[in-house]
């Protein structure tokens, strides 16, 4: 401990330690000052001696009691360490004080207000919602696309491929889809101009007979509508639809293992304007969820009335008990007795030494008075 001219630029308690330390020195150049020059025996240098011995002895008891504190703490810090996880797990962070601050965020409209107040701060309207979740993509983005620009399919990834396509579930799913979308491409116009367009490149007979023979929409539909019901496919057109089907769908992982075959230019163009896309689209749907549930905390009392929060929170609550608070604990202890004693001791120091420093210049001030009190009592008597 520096006692004099403590260096205040290089600790937080550095001003009211040399503040403090100034007060001794002034108390014991006055005191000296008085017993050399002075006249010690006329009653008011008396009463003004006995306040600077007061301030003296006030100062010194305190500074002595500040050292052996931290002194203390550098000598016994493994005890010291116990000690404070033993505290937060029974009473800092006892299981049930950690339940009742949960069940006071659900319970507390102040709560509920607060956390309203920087929601709409943050995600006020669509504009910094949007600001918001770009700043997030922007932090992630670039990770993600090199990570997919460079990604080589495996032969491990294409079996898993095929070994999905072999699943019925998966291929009964897929199958149900392209079902769908049939039904519904069977009647756009998009379908039938197409449908005409390549019939027109055929010669007039072929035209003709395929006109008369195959009402590919109709059959399109039916296939659709069979697929959708699980119905077994017995006519001939529809099977040859469905084998175009399974053929699709069978190519998933050709179309995937083919992507190890392509340039980086080629990769990176097409991730880019796929992750442009899907951010896009993500930052709609996210902004509208956020805002809706914005506007949903808006309108309630308390958290306990927001199905989300409230059951994350019920969730934890009833999870938390003498082990959690225990484990806090023994992980404090353990983390501050892995420091070094004398970090320990600074790091206490640096963040508890201010308050003790005002205590050392109260008790020079307090002893000062009562020595005052002291001297003028004695004059009296």
């Amino acid at each position: 401990m520096t006692f004099f001219l403590p260096d205040s630029r290089k600790t937080p308690f550095g001003k009211r330690q040399l503040f403090s330390n100034l007060l001794l020195i002034g108390f014991s150049i006055a005191i000296l000052s008085i017993l050399f020059f002075g006249n010690p025996e006329s009653p008011v240098v008396k009463i003004i001696l006995s306040a600077l011995e007061g301030g003296l002895i006030g100062g010194l008891c305190d500074w002595f009691a500040v050292w052996k504190t931290y002194k203390a703490i550098e000598e016994d810090g493994s005890k010291l360490s116990s000690e404070i996880g033993n505290w937060v797990s029974s009473d800092l962070l006892h299981h049930e004080v950690i339940r009742s601050r949960i069940r006071k965020v659900l319970e507390d409209p102040s709560t509920r207000d607060e956390v309203h107040e920087v929601l709409v701060e943050t995600f006020g309207n669509e504009e910094k919602t949007n600001e918001v979740l770009n700043r997030l993509f922007s932090k992630v983005e670039e990770d993600i696309v090199q990570y997919v620009v460079h990604y080589q399919f495996s032969g491990t990834d294409v079996a898993l491929l095929k070994e999905l396509n072999r699943q019925k579930e998966i291929m009964d799913t897929i199958k149900l889809l392209i079902g769908e979308s049939m039904i519904k491409v069977a009647d756009t116009e998009e379908f039938k101009s197409l449908l005409q367009e390549i019939l027109g490149k055929m010669n007039l007979v072929a035209q003709v007979v395929l006109n008369l023979v195959v009402d590919f929409p109709k059959k399109l539909k039916e296939y659709g509508n069979h697929v959708k019901q699980g119905l077994v496919i017995e006519s001939r057109d529809e099977k040859t639809i469905e084998k175009l089907v399974n053929l699709m769908a069978a190519s998933t992982e050709t179309y995937i293992s083919s992507w190890n075959e392509l340039h980086l230019e080629q990769r990176e163009k097409a991730v880019r304007s796929l992750m442009g896309f899907l951010k896009d689209q993500a930052s709609r749907l996210l902004g509208t969820l956020v805002q809706s549930h914005l506007k949903e905390i808006g309108e309630i009392d308390t958290l306990q009335e927001y199905a989300p929060l409230r059951s994350v929170l019920e969730f934890i609550e009833k999870r938390i008990d003498e082990s959690v608070s225990g484990y806090i604990g023994r992980q404090i202890t353990i983390r501050l007795q892995s420091l070094d004693p004398k970090d320990l001791r600074k790091n206490l120091e640096w963040k508890t030494r201010n308050v003790l420093e005002t205590i050392r210049i109260n008790g020079s001030i307090l002893g000062f008075f009562l020595g005052c009190v002291t001297g003028f009592v004695k004059f009296l008597l």
